[in-house]
């Protein structure tokens, strides 16, 4: 049970990297520009909801795979507010959109990097697990 939760956090961290890419390539391409002080509100809030659960579940990072995957997505969401309010401010500065699409991309890959290093962790348990 344990591995098909992790696969499925794997999945769901994957899901949002695509979901972001798409978002912010239709934005950039037809030429909406974000807001930078809602990046800049909805970001700080985030940030602080997030924190509360990366603090809650430290202690915990360690205990399994399930665990360490939960701990690795507030970990990320975290990374993805931070990167977030650095958009806001090239946004506010520059006047353009390309600071958030970049911020998107970054913040992407991580995604993609957690979800790479959780199915690499839970792969070879969940073979284990379908051996008779």
């Amino acid at each position: 049970m344990e591995v098909r939760e992790a696969a499925s956090r794997a999945r769901s961290i994957e899901g949002r990297d695509r979901k972001r890419f798409t978002k912010d390539h239709c934005r950039s391409k037809n030429g909406g520009g974000p807001s930078s002080a809602g990046l800049g509100i909805f970001g700080a809030v985030a940030l602080v909801a997030n924190l509360s659960c990366l603090a809650l579940l430290w202690r915990f990072r360690k205990l399994n795979i399930n665990m360490k995957s939960t701990f690795e997505c507030s970990r990320n969401d975290v990374a993805a507010n931070l990167g977030v309010l650095v958009a806001a401010g090239g946004v506010a500065l520059t006047g353009q959109g390309w600071p958030d699409v970049l911020a998107g991309v970054v913040i992407g890959l991580l995604f993609l990097r957690s979800a790479i290093s959780v199915i690499a962790e839970a792969w070879p348990a969940w073979k284990a697990s379908r051996t008779p």
